[in-house]
């Protein structure tokens, strides 16, 4: 399983790539947000700072959330290493200042780095006691504020057998029922994430039956 990218390559990446505004929009028309329910409606420079991150960052899932979403439940729809969720507030703000853009990219970035860190540093894994990272987010929130979410897991070594015998064999997981145990953590910075993450009790955590089931990534790489 491929990991998050190195961060060198993140920052290199978004550096070289160049904001593209649309010549063909009006000024002040809009287009409705893609990722959640749609139902807030972003500039066409806002819309196109999305694309151009969503492009830049193709190992990233980039989210725009209304009010009254559940920031939680926008990271249990991630399918990548690492998701973003903004505020449609915080992306208007982003594409009409390129400062204030960078200062949050920066906050994802400092993110990665230290998601990149949390294996070494910590001992989570597959096997470990503390249980394995799944996906870890951020979420610039309408307030201004910041968020952070790590969703974990840790199933028995005979359920791991079977998950790593299944996919040894390039078995459907579609057709596979796993047991294991989940949770998910937040905090207002990464170093609060990782404490609450480190005191994660899986003791009081019920196992549940999982079908369609979607390993973690490799944070270690």
């Amino acid at each position: 399983m491929n990991g998050i990218s190195g961060y060198s390559a993140v920052q290199e990446n978004y550096a070289s790539s160049t904001y593209k505004s649309s010549n063909q929009a009006k000024t002040g028309s809009s287009k409705k947000t893609s990722g959640t329910q749609g139902r807030r409606e972003l500039s066409d420079k806002a819309q196109a700072l999305l694309e151009k991150l969503k492009k830049t960052h193709s190992n990233m899932d980039f989210m725009v959330a209304d009010k009254g979403d559940d920031t939680k439940e926008l990271l249990s729809r991630g399918t990548k290493e690492f998701s973003v969720i903004f505020s449609a507030e915080e992306l208007e703000k982003m594409a009409a200042d390129e400062k204030f853009e960078k200062k949050n990219m920066d906050k994802v970035f400092d993110a990665v780095r230290m998601t990149e860190q949390i294996n070494k540093q910590y001992g989570f894994g597959p096997a470990s006691e503390k249980g394995e990272i799944l996906k870890v987010g951020i979420s610039f929130n309408d307030d201004g504020t910041t968020s952070y979410f790590a969703e974990l897991e840790k199933m028995s070594e005979s359920q791991r057998e079977r998950l790593e015998k299944a996919i040894e064999q390039k078995k459907d997981l579609k057709d596979l029922s796993i047991r294991s145990k989940r949770t998910q953590v937040s905090a207002s910075s990464m170093k609060e994430l990782v404490e609450k993450m480190n005191k994660v009790d899986w003791s009081k955590i019920q196992e549940q039956d999982l079908r369609n089931y979607k390993p973690g990534f490799d944070f270690s790489i």
